[in-house]
């Protein structure tokens, strides 16, 4: 079921990108580690599927490392993956966008734009409650009491600040999602802060509720759920 929805959508998404970017060679720029350190399984198939996808349209297609950008050749032509825009690298892809060496798509600017002005009601966590939240969502205790007891702790200081959705957008540089009453996506986001110079944390309440998730159709309701805000 998953398949049949997912490759028509797969398809045309690399019809309209072969349509609309007119250059033959295309450069997919990607993060350094789905490309150096063979990382995130996910973006890697997708990487694959759109250039197999795209070259089968008469495209030649070359993944690029955002660290790379500053050595493409002049005039090149790039389209934009699922890139973190507060990295140094990504200053060479805005100054050579800028300068009219790169023609890129999506637009970075708006891209980067996107990750704060989404419409979404936002919290920051403050700076004097920020190593306690830390030490919250790292707990990595394996017991039941333990875990309520931590999950009890996150609840409290999301109440408290009037953070009532389910799901949450966390931007602390990336957007990482994060379920609310799930410990260990409190996990994967405190390993994903790890990443970054103590970032601001941004949590974003997404209003997705029983109410509004279900798509119902003559074969029956489906959930609706979704990872980005924007696509362009």
């Amino acid at each position: 079921m998953i398949k049949s929805v997912v490759s028509p959508l797969c398809d045309r998404v690399s019809t309209e990108i072969a349509e609309r970017i007119k250059t033959e060679t295309l450069f997919i720029v990607t993060r350094d580690e789905v490309l150096q350190r063979q990382e995130d399984l996910l973006e890697r198939a997708e990487l694959e599927t759109l250039a197999h996808n795209l070259e089968q349209l008469g495209k030649k297609v070359v993944p690029v490392c955002i660290s790379d950008v500053a050595s493409l050749k002049e005039g090149s032509t790039v389209l934009l993956l699922n890139l973190d825009y507060s990295i140094p690298a990504a200053f060479d892809l805005f100054k050579r966008h800028s300068a009219g060496e790169l023609l890129c798509f999506p637009n970075p600017f708006f891209q980067k734009a996107c990750q704060h002005w989404t419409g979404l009601s936002e919290t920051t966590v403050p700076d004097r409650h920020r190593d306690r939240f830390l030490q919250i969502i790292g707990s990595h205790s394996d017991k039941d009491e333990g875990i309520r007891r931590t999950m009890a702790e996150v609840e409290n200081i999301l109440c408290r600040n009037g953070i009532a959705s389910d799901i949450l957008h966390v931007d602390i540089g990336e957007t990482v999602p994060v379920f609310r009453h799930s410990l260990h996506s409190w996990q994967q986001l405190y390993r994903r802060i790890g990443r970054y110079d103590r970032p601001p944390i941004r949590i974003r309440q997404v209003p997705l509720t029983i109410n509004n998730s279900l798509i119902t159709s003559d074969t029956g309701p489906r959930l609706h759920v979704f990872r980005f805000m924007c696509i362009t």
